[in-house]
């Protein structure tokens, strides 16, 4: 039986890269009919050439992701925790002010002990860094990332 030249290419590039083996030097591209850009010189023996930086913008990228459904989850937990049919419109939420982002708006950070959440909180009185706050949801949109407290 006579094999051609492209039945031999491709039974042998199948068989290398189902075994996962590097396919050796010496075969060239032009050999495996394909075409194999300089990145992906790597399958021909050479070990591949990781450069962790250029990952650097995915996982920011990532992280940004994560960051965003994890409010977006949070908010909606409070928001049927609080307003959805069975909600408990009267829910106190112990929370803690950790910082703050304005003085002259007087917007701080807090920390809602229940959910594990920080958020900003504008105060309508005067609170420092470590007073605890008893707050009740006034208004929650996870679709725009908006969440309202006020006092108890």
């Amino acid at each position: 039986m006579h094999c051609t030249n492209s039945q031999i290419s491709f039974s042998l590039r199948s068989e290398l890269c189902n075994l996962g083996i590097a396919i050796p030097k010496e075969i060239k591209s032009s050999d495996l009919g394909i075409h194999l850009s300089g990145k992906d010189d790597c399958i021909f023996g050479d070990p591949f050439p990781i450069d962790y930086s250029d990952g650097g913008g995915l996982v920011k990228e990532g992280r940004s992701i994560m960051k965003l459904s994890q409010t977006y989850w949070v908010l909606e937990y409070i928001r049927r925790l609080t307003i959805g049919i069975n909600g408990d419109k009267n829910k106190v939420f112990e929370s803690t002010v950790l910082g703050t982002i304005d003085n002259e708006r007087a917007v701080h950070v807090v920390y809602i002990h229940e959910l594990g959440f920080e958020t900003s909180y504008r105060s309508p009185f005067k609170i420092v860094i470590g007073q605890n706050l008893k707050l009740k949801v006034s208004e929650v949109d996870p679709f725009s990332n908006k969440l309202v407290l006020f006092p108890k």
